[in-house]
């Protein structure tokens, strides 16, 4: 009878052994330390860093590298070493090859830095070429700003191509070809597709509103009605029930319960509050008129009513710069033969609501607003001009030199009276 024959023994997997090998805990410090480093170099070089390790960890570190005293300190070892002695192994594998095993692909973070500062120029260079940046050197100045911040980047995180795109376009609907008013909701579906797309708090709707800004030298809206009223400059309707315009005195004909509610409130020589909805239902007819004046703040229309009463001509409010109820209302009134006359404060701001009025109405005319009116005011309270240039005032040249010559501002409230006196009938400012 013959001797039973041996078992045979299946050859040992090596990947199995140096993963046993690589894997004992006291080297677990070692190779996450290295792995950080070789992936921020991108190559195997520099140095890997044991602060307090203790001995079990130094003397595997010894024993991987053939030293002959235990490393003291911080243990610091050079990737060059440490690939050398797993090359000069029984294993005769390279470091880069052995944290993979280990722990999984190696990322090469110089190289996705190139290729993420790449893709960020590409996207910019993009930009610069839009329609709606071409020919427009403030534009492309609010994009050099927004590359510098980062705030694309922290808006839209791996979205910022698509989001800049989204802006650009709604921006180039609103720049290239403005046409007639529209609500929010109709600019965000012409422009993107989707009448939500600029709701509040949409990445495009936040960088729309600050090139907005950026384009009239402003800085971003920090509050609800600043960021209606800066959509409104763009002749874009936010809301058109807190769009509103204030005025006294308006005698509208007909027997629509507007007409009639309006004129009730004149009868009575109290102010009315027209929204922008109530504007736009186009049923509101005034009759045949002569002059209209218009003021820049509430308070002329309070003092008016109380002074004046159900005696005050029509008098408008436009409250800063126009939004698009007070546009709305300014322009059928025009329609209907009436000239603009206005007020403001004397002032940068005063004096471009005038030209923006003088370009939009033919029958504009100015209301105690010229230099010799400013001058004549100097003797009341005054404040110190805010800094920055004037602009030069359409109907009066000479209104923003003497502005600046005086270096003074003076609010409207300051002439209140010869304004009232205007309004009852005294001699035409």
């Amino acid at each position: 009878m013959s001797a039973p024959r041996p078992l045979a023994v299946p050859p040992a997997d090596p990947r199995a052994e140096l993963l046993a090998y690589l894997s004992r805990p006291e080297l677990a410090r070692l190779w996450a330390a290295a792995r950080g480093r070789l992936e921020r170099l991108g190559r195997t070089g520099g140095e890997a860093i044991l602060a307090e390790a203790n001995d079990a960890e130094r003397q595997a570190i010894a024993n991987l590298l053939g030293l002959r005293a235990l490393p003291r300190g911080a243990v610091k070892v050079r990737l060059a070493a440490l690939d050398a002695a797993l090359r000069g192994s029984r294993f005769a594998v390279d470091l880069p090859a052995a944290l993979e095993l280990l722990l999984g692909p190696l990322r090469d973070l110089p190289a996705e830095r190139r290729a993420e500062s790449d893709r960020r120029e590409r996207i910019w260079r993009q930009a610069r070429g839009h329609p709606a940046a071409v020919g427009r050197p403030a534009l492309a100045g609010w994009l050099d700003d927004l590359a510098k911040s980062g705030l694309l980047h922290r808006l839209a995180p791996g979205d910022e191509e698509a989001v800049l795109m989204r802006t650009l376009a709604v921006l180039f609907t609103l720049l290239d070809a403005p046409a007639e008013p529209a609500p929010l909701a109709v600019v965000a579906n012409r422009a993107l597709g989707s009448s939500h797309a600029l709701d509040p708090g949409q990445p495009a709707a936040t960088l729309a509103l600050r090139a907005l800004a950026h384009l009239r030298g402003e800085p971003p809206p920090r509050t609800a009605q600043g960021r209606r009223e800066l959509w409104e400059s763009a002749g874009v309707i936010a809301d058109d029930l807190l769009c509103n315009v204030l005025a006294l005195g308006l005698r509208p004909e007909g027997d629509g319960p507007l007409a009639g509610s309006l004129r009730a409130l004149a009868d009575l020589g109290e102010p009315a509050v027209l929204t922008l909805r109530q504007l736009a239902r186009g049923d509101l007819r005034f009759p045949p008129l002569g002059r209209i004046r218009a003021c820049e703040n509430p308070a002329v229309i309070a003092a008016a009513a109380d002074r004046l009463g159900a005696a005050c001509p029509p008098l408008v409010c436009l409250a800063g710069i126009p939004n698009q109820a007070a546009w709305t209302l300014l322009a059928r009134l025009a329609e209907r033969g009436a000239e603009i006359s206005y007020h403001g404060d004397f002032d940068g701001s005063g004096i471009a609501i005038a030209n923006a009025l003088a370009r939009r109405f033919p029958t504009f005319r100015p209301w105690r607003f010229g230099a010799s009116d400013y001058r004549a005011a100097l003797s009341r309270t005054g404040e110190p001009l805010a800094p920055g240039a004037l602009p030069v005032a359409i109907w009066d040249p000479d209104l923003g030199p003497a502005l600046a010559e005086a270096g003074i501002a003076v609010e409207e409230e300051a002439v209140i009276e010869e304004l009232l006196g205007d309004l009852a009938g005294g001699p035409a400012g």
